[in-house]
């Protein structure tokens, strides 16, 4: 019996256009073998070409015996065979056929993959690409059929515990579409879905072939994505909707400068924007988790009390900071540790009031010798000829009726009796910025107002009065004073709406 361990190479991909519940899945197939002593490891990687095969050009390492794609697939064309949606190095959605796969997943032209196993749609067709390869088996998804997630969840659980147990591929394979049809969340689809995951090729023999891995005393190992500790990066409670386009246009800055400003108006979600481009960095390699530095700056007056936070942020007592300012920005750039992300948040104030001396000061950490990426949010421009601009737009109409939908807490039933001319109505009446809508949803919520004729009469009356949340601290700008400062171009309708709003309270 062999006694290496089995290793099994897991590609996850999620573009910004058609992003996956990756998380998710890995917490899935985790807790599906947890409770297995085997000696398994699955090394998660991005299903980036390059990411993909500065992996598997390395000779130091156990033969990966299991492919694992999660991820999205597409249907053969007229001019193109069915492919596998990877992602480019910004995270844009990069399509591969079967002979584009080819260099990725044999770079050095030695076949090591005995059996891959594709959770994602119309992979059928690129099943026969794997298998010229030589891949002996394929579990895929049928050439012409989308597959329920929740069905491609439960298939992988059952089929890994088979296996890795003692099962043939081809028992392996019988338990998981088994455990498919046994899912009371399907009903009625079940059967259909079950029918839908194939093992190819179909004339080859499956019965024979076990990947038994040896028994340990520590459950299998699955290596989560890198990911940001601090608190600061966390996600917010329902999730990050959309932007797909906005977080590309940030990327595209910082590949080309390392450096953006993303202005934008109280609420519109400027915040949410560079965590979430903080999370994908350090998820995909581009800064050092542990090397993500949070700087709120929105009582900062001057850029000594912005280096006082920095300084902070870094471990570095303040009073060890030089007295003269050129060299204080100096020794702070010198302590910056490489693959850095500089998260400078809230900024306006500071860049108002600091004049120069804070541009001077940010402009000096974007030249430090660690290379540190800088993202910096703000009302305002800071006129920095090294620091280009992302003006953030307001949401688009579908994510916002879904941050809408995710904050009510809708179920699928209430999402069938809304009146959506009414909701985009409303979304629309508040500009689709996102605190608004987090606020409206909370009303709506307590209303309980399905055609939302109730809350447009309210937002057209009492606007300062249902906006008013009581778990939003004072300190916390009022997103209708942000509205109301930011965007001019207000329909007539509304301006009176504007007046209300001016008289919330505001930090």
């Amino acid at each position: 019996m062999d006694s290496s361990p089995l290793s099994i190479l897991l590609l996850v991909s999620s573009p910004h256009e058609a992003p996956v519940s990756v998380q998710e899945d890995l917490a899935a197939l985790h807790d599906a073998v947890r409770d297995l002593d085997y000696d398994v490891e699955f090394v998660t990687c991005v299903a980036e070409p390059n990411a993909v095969q500065r992996v598997l050009n390395r000779q130091d390492r156990p033969p990966f015996r299991v492919l694992h794609f999660i991820g999205h697939g597409a249907s053969a064309h007229e001019k193109m065979g069915a492919q596998l949606a990877f992602e480019d190095r910004l995270g844009s959605l990069h399509l591969l056929d079967g002979a584009r796969l080819a260099p990725v997943l044999s770079p050095t032209g030695r076949p090591e993959f005995e059996l891959a196993v594709l959770s994602a749609c119309h992979s059928e067709q690129v099943a026969q690409a794997l298998i010229k390869l030589g891949v002996k088996h394929v579990v895929a998804i049928e050439a012409d059929a989308a597959v329920y997630e929740i069905a491609a969840v439960r298939f992988y659980e059952h089929f890994y515990r088979a296996l890795f147990t003692g099962a043939s591929v081809a028992q392996a394979f019988r338990a998981g579409r088994s455990a498919v049809l046994a899912d009371d969340r399907l009903g009625e689809s079940a059967q259909t879905e079950a029918a839908k995951f194939r093992l190819l090729p179909t004339e080859a023999d499956h019965h024979t072939t076990t990947l038994k891995a040896p028994p340990t005393s520590s459950p299998v190992r699955i290596q989560e994505l890198p990911a940001i500790s601090s608190s600061h990066f966390q996600q917010p409670a329902v999730g990050f909707i959309g932007r797909a386009t906005e977080k590309l246009e940030v990327l595209r800055r910082l590949d080309r400068h390392r450096a953006v400003l993303i202005r934008g108006v109280s609420g519109i979600g400027k915040s949410e924007l560079a965590r979430e481009v903080g999370r994908w960095l350090a998820q995909r390699g581009w800064i050092d988790p542990q090397r993500a530095y949070f700087i709120p700056v929105d009582q900062a007056r001057s850029a000594e009390e912005v280096r006082a936070l920095l300084a902070a942020a870094l471990g570095i007592p303040a009073d060890q900071l030089p007295g003269d300012e050129r060299q204080a920005n100096d020794h702070l750039a010198s302590l910056i540790p490489r693959r850095s992300l500089l998260l400078v948040d809230e900024a306006e104030n500071v860049i108002q009031y600091g004049g120069r001396g804070v541009r001077d000061l940010l402009e000096r950490l974007l030249q430090a010798p660690g290379r540190p990426f800088l993202l910096i949010t703000s009302q305002r421009d800071m006129a920095s000829p090294g620091i280009p601009i992302y003006p953030l737009p307001r949401m688009d109409e579908q994510e916002a009726i879904e941050l809408f939908a995710r904050s009510a807490h809708l179920d699928p039933g209430a999402w069938r009796r809304l009146d959506r001319e009414h909701l985009a109505e409303v979304l629309n009446f508040v500009d689709r910025v996102p605190r608004a809508i987090d606020l409206l949803a909370k009303v709506w919520r307590r209303e309980g107002d399905p055609d939302f004729t109730r809350l447009l009469t309210q937002l057209h009356q009492y606007q300062d009065r249902i906006l008013r949340d009581p778990d939003y601290p004072d300190e916390v700008k009022s997103v209708t004073l942000g509205v109301q400062l930011g965007y001019v171009r207000l329909r007539e309708r509304s301006l009176d709406a504007a007046r209300l709003f001016a008289e919330l309270p505001a930090a």
